[in-house]
């Protein structure tokens, strides 16, 4: 009997896993900036998370 071989490549399917938490994370951070005081520890907190992830819209597109 033959033996069946994945086509899938498992670290693809695991980027696309993070790279959805991370396209979350733009748009609630993006969502949290706009509305709160800009310059407060907050809006300087979710100014952060916006800019470290968004990696995630590039290699989403091309991983879709």
């Amino acid at each position: 009997m033959l033996r069946e071989t994945s086509t899938d490549i498992q670290y693809i399917n695991q980027l696309r896993i993070l790279a959805i938490f991370a396209v979350i994370n733009v748009h609630v951070s993006t969502w949290m900036t706009n509305n709160i005081t800009p310059l407060s520890f907050n809006w300087w907190v979710g100014n952060w998370i916006h800019s470290i992830t968004l990696w995630s819209i590039p290699v989403f597109v091309m991983v879709s």
